[in-house]
């Protein structure tokens, strides 16, 4: 009986899965700690990779995500802050933080966690800050969007006179304080790279485009622009963006366009390598957009740790059931592709329903323990 069910499946597979962003990696190359479409998964010493599920903080597998050098983690959902030690055993709300304010976003120095959030108050959200976990805000004026930690200060993307203002103006905040740029009102302004001359931005209004802001009279030159913006980020002694898929590299004191276009989704510069994602994995560049090395594939993917098969056990199913990972071996290199298990569990691929997800959630825990 338990055969024929597996076997009479339908294989309605959703949306192929993603990395959305490397976190951190070895000296070495490998990435050690990813998040994807379906959660966050992090570097074993076998090879395999093991699967962080979204019920260990909010649910949102889609949550953004950042670490620390030694292992600690942040995640942020509907300004919400969870926070993981490095065991990443469990994510903690901080209640009594979300109880003050509601995070934006998040940045590290590598040793602290800085904040940009929103004081909660009486009447609903009011005065934006930027701190360090635990310790005392720093109120700044406007409505900043994204946190940056850029040559020992925070920067923040912002608007002067806040969301409701008729004629918003770009701005760069730090704790001490907002300087507006001459500039037309834009919707976001992401901070992507610092230099020793200027700051480089990706601004966002009906599309993206790259900011160069001069460090000494903020003076703005807009560059390449389009819907899709990677970058910018150094690679072989250039600094490189992509937009739509074509590369510009700074030449002097202009964009040039190279040739070709490139199929990536992510590119990130991560403890000294730079990362780009596409479908077919995670390669590591050496040096140049095309000098990629595959590092990483779902193919490598396994399931949660013991110690989180209660927590995890049904995004695993869910997620792993779509994809095929169930019930299989994971791969220990990239090019590796997945095995057969020894439990005689048969992988099952799709979304189904409460009865089969309940017999591969029995077939995953008979493997695990």
């Amino acid at each position: 009986m338990l055969t024929w069910l597996v076997a009479g499946l339908a294989s309605a597979h959703g949306p192929a899965p993603a990395v959305l962003e490397v976190l951190t990696a070895d000296a070495s190359g490998r990435p050690t700690l990813m998040r994807t479409s379906v959660g966050l998964v992090e570097a074993r010493d076998d090879g395999t990779y093991g699967y962080l599920c979204p019920s260990l903080w909010s649910g949102n597998e889609l949550a953004r995500a950042w670490a620390m050098p030694d292992g600690r983690v942040a995640v942020v959902d509907s300004g919400a802050l969870y926070l993981a030690d490095a065991s990443r055993e469990a994510f903690v709300r901080d209640d009594a933080l979300e109880e003050a304010f509601a995070v934006r976003d998040v940045a590290t120095d590598g040793a602290r966690f800085f904040l940009l959030a929103i004081e909660r108050t009486s009447e609903g959200l009011d005065r934006s800050a930027i701190f360090a976990h635990g310790e005392t805000p720093a109120f700044v004026e406007g409505r900043p969007t994204d946190l940056a930690y850029v040559a020992d200060s925070f920067l923040a993307g912002s608007f002067l006179g806040g969301p409701l203002a008729a004629s918003p103006t770009p701005a760069l905040c730090e704790p001490s304080g907002c300087l507006g740029l001459a500039h037309d009102p834009i919707d976001r302004l992401v901070i992507r790279h610092a230099d020793e001359d200027a700051l480089w931005l990706v601004a966002t209004t009906f599309d993206r485009a790259v900011w160069r802001v001069d460090r000494s009279s903020r003076a703005i030159e807009v560059g390449p622009a389009g819907e899709a913006v990677l970058g910018p980020l150094p690679l072989g002694g250039e600094l490189v963006v992509l937009v739509d898929g074509v590369a510009y590299a700074r030449t002097g004191d202009a964009w040039e366009a190279r040739e070709g276009t490139h199929g990536w989704t992510s590119l990130d510069a991560v403890d000294g390598h730079v990362f780009a994602s596409s479908l077919d994995g995670v390669f590591r560049l050496d040096g140049a957009l095309d000098a990629a090395e595959l590092v990483f594939r779902f193919t490598q993917l396994d399931g949660p740790r013991a110690s989180h098969e209660d927590l995890c056990g049904s995004d695993w199913v869910h997620y792993g059931g779509e994809s095929g990972w169930v019930g299989t071996r994971a791969a220990r290199t990239p090019q590796g592709e997945r095995g057969e298990t020894s439990s005689g569990c048969a992988a099952a691929g799709g979304r189904h329903g409460g009865l089969v997800a309940l017999l591969l959630m029995a077939c995953w825990r008979r493997r695990y323990r």
